[in-house]
């Protein structure tokens, strides 16, 4: 990995500690919490919140960005865990939040023969857009105490990632790791 200044990222005083990689794209998770990105931006998998361009469906290096709405065009930082799906991006931040970014659908084809793309879920924010160029907080769905407050994916101590789906670890309380485990998509 080149770092913008050209310089390698092995070489910089912020190693690399994990890695992961989907379908034509790959992450690698800093020390210090960064996450960086590279390769097919075909469905926001990159991480960069901003619209992509089929003209610009490049190979590309980016630092995601934009962990919440205020922070679009950051950096996300304080990430402790990464996975990849084969066009979606996951990371876990240190307290235990999840988000995801990248494709939301699946590809199938119609009985004309006919390729067509369906939300199928697999960002685990409850959204209907086929695909989400910026993280989004994941989530577990409506509180069943009120239907219009969202009940956030937390306590995530590991997440895993196939084609189209994830599972997640989640602790149950904060005393006891004996966990939940949660899927989408």
């Amino acid at each position: 990995i080149i770092s913008e200044e050209g310089q390698t990222l092995n070489d910089q005083p912020d190693p690399i500690i994990s890695i992961a990689a989907g379908k034509d794209f790959a992450m690698a998770l800093s020390r210090s919490g960064r996450v960086y990105t590279w390769g097919l931006d075909s469905y926001g998998q990159l991480g960069q919140g901003e619209e992509f361009e089929a003209s610009n469906l490049s190979y590309a290096q980016a630092v995601v960005k934009g962990s919440s709405p205020s922070s679009i065009g950051s950096e996300m930082s304080d990430v402790v865990a990464i996975a990849a799906g084969s066009e979606t991006a996951y990371a876990i931040r240190s307290n235990g939040d999840l988000w995801a970014w990248g494709s939301n659908s699946m590809t199938y084809v119609d009985e004309a023969g006919v390729e067509q793309r369906v939300v199928s879920g697999q960002l685990g924010a409850g959204i209907q857009d086929l695909y989400r160029d910026a993280p989004i907080r994941a989530s577990r769905g409506m509180s069943p105490q009120n239907a219009d407050q969202v009940e956030y994916m937390n306590r995530v101590v590991s997440v895993a990632a196939g084609d189209g789906h994830a599972v997640v670890l989640r602790s149950d309380s904060k005393e006891e790791n004996n966990g939940g485990v949660y899927g989408f998509g």
